[in-house]
């Protein structure tokens, strides 16, 4: 079992299509955290002649994963040798390796949620007020944030209770509410 190396920086890696899997095991073995968030999907495949729902697993970030180190010139030149990875994301017009800030990775990881374009942190039991669409003017309750950003919320419509998802700028927040 391989020791686990001082934490660092959070980096993006493009693998390979197809050695994903191999290069995380790699890295993983090698000590370093790395971070390959799958999602499940349901396909619809024919078995016998009969169509049939199956549930799999699937890269979140297609080939890309997150890998957590210290971003020393050595360390990169490592990686990027290492069979199956294609490079390092990089800001436009620099070969140095981009950083993903922390929060994101908080906010990826479900630890945190990120404030909308006007500050708001969207938190569990928040009172808001629908302020566009269909379901204009309905006040509901949050009940969480979804990894892709969007504020699901509860709201009386149609005769029952029904949560539903929404972009952070059509919400307006009205109090925050007793746990």
């Amino acid at each position: 079992m391989a020791m686990r190396l001082a934490m660092g920086d959070w980096f993006v890696l493009e693998c390979v299509a197809g050695k994903d899997f191999d290069v995380t095991r790699k890295l993983a073995a090698a000590g370093y955290a790395v971070w390959r968030p799958l999602v499940r999907v349901t396909s619809t495949v024919r078995e016998s002649g009969a169509r049939k729902r199956k549930p799999q697993w699937k890269p979140r970030f297609g080939r890309y994963l997150f890998l957590e180190m210290a971003g020393s010139e050595s360390m990169i030149w490592s990686i990027s040798t290492t069979e199956g990875v294609h490079r390092f994301l990089a800001r436009a017009g620099s070969d140095r390796p981009a950083i993903v800030p922390q929060e994101w990775m908080d906010f990826l990881r479900g630890a945190s949620a990120l404030p909308d374009r006007r500050g708001i942190i969207f938190t569990p039991g928040m009172r808001v007020r629908v302020s566009a669409g269909p379901f204009m003017g309905s006040v509901g309750r949050v009940m969480g944030v979804d990894s892709c950003g969007s504020v699901h919320i509860e709201i009386h419509a149609f005769g029952r209770w029904i949560e539903i998802p929404l972009d952070s700028g059509y919400l307006d927040r009205l109090e925050q509410c007793a746990a």
